[in-house]
């Protein structure tokens, strides 16, 4: 390979996040969904058009999220009664809306989720922001990743009407696609219909 066409490898490489898939074993670690929430920064700090998102978070990848979360969702309560032991940091966090960056920041300044550092996400994790895709991804990695330290409640817009008028199925659709972006949304109204 000459030295320009390495030179082009390289920044290539640098510049296309690379992909994620679905951890093996089937069991999500911290370690896997900080390396999701890299991939997913990245992409979305580059000049790739959205479309990106599914080379970066294949929808194969996508969907086990959904399943996987939904699965582990149905068998919670409905309603949810915490007790927290006294030294346990318990995070309430509200309608993050597709605001991926701040999610990322709020994990940065709260911490990770872990037995001592528990999380609540209230609902609305979707719709009017740009990366709603990206913001869901990554809290059902961090709910499969600590089952229990990581809470996920349903929000008004986690339901269809919502989505469809305020942007969630038109972001999936654009993100992978037509055929692949609907299979998407099913799944995403079922994890809707299993959460707290």
């Amino acid at each position: 390979m000459g030295l320009a066409s390495l030179n082009t490898h390289l920044t290539h490489s640098l510049a296309t996040p690379h992909s994620n898939a679905w951890p093996h074993g089937g069991c999500v670690t911290s370690e896997w969904v900080k390396c999701l929430s890299s991939s997913l920064e990245a992409n979305t700090q580059s000049r790739h058009p959205p479309r990106n998102v599914s080379n970066v978070l294949p929808k194969s990848v996508m969907e086990q999220l959904f399943k996987k979360c939904t699965d582990l969702l149905v068998n919670e309560p409905t309603l949810l009664r915490l007790s927290p032991g006294a030294d346990v940091v318990v995070n309430v966090v509200g309608d993050t809306h597709g605001q991926f960056h701040d999610v990322l920041h709020l994990l940065e300044l709260a911490g990770d989720p872990s037995p001592t550092n528990w999380y609540v996400f209230n609902g609305d994790f979707v719709d009017r922001g740009a990366w709603g895709v990206e913001v869901l991804a990554v809290l059902m990695a961090w709910k499969l990743a600590h089952p229990a330290h990581v809470f996920l409640l349903r929000g008004n817009h986690e339901c269809e009407f919502c989505t469809e008028v305020y942007g969630y199925k038109r972001e999936l659709l654009t993100k992978y696609g037509g055929q692949p972006g609907k299979a998407l949304y099913r799944r995403f109204l079922q994890l809707g219909a299993a959460l707290p």
